[in-house]
């Protein structure tokens, strides 16, 4: 989320309140919601600036490289970037995960690995 919040900045604080407000009322997808589905949250841009939203999108992109080892991620697609990441934590999990209960571990990986 602070990738998103950056991003968004770059345009100004009011911009992304704006935007924060349009996809919690209009789209029905809260801040939270954004990494859970991320292509509704592409959808809004659009809706809100037309072909600007894919300068939104890239700046948004860019910080999550600087963030997150994404040298192999070529896109500057939004929802692939957030699949990449979550990929990224999946595998630093396994190793986390060790120490809770297996049932317990598929439940946490099931939770972030999803995208819808």
């Amino acid at each position: 989320m602070e990738c998103i919040d950056e991003g968004l900045n770059l345009f100004g604080p009011n911009i992304k309140y704006t935007v924060y407000w349009r996809m919690t009322i209009l789209n029905n997808l809260p801040r939270e919601g954004i990494l859970v589905n991320p292509e509704a949250f592409v959808k809004g841009l659009q809706s809100i600036f037309g072909p600007g939203a894919a300068l939104i999108e890239t700046e948004i992109v860019r910080r999550m490289r600087e963030k997150f080892d994404m040298e192999d991620l070529k896109s500057e697609n939004l929802p692939e970037a957030i699949r990449h990441v979550r990929k990224q934590i999946a595998k630093l999990i396994d190793v986390d995960l060790t120490a809770i209960e297996p049932p317990m571990q598929a439940s946490f990986k099931k939770l972030i690995l999803t995208s819808n």
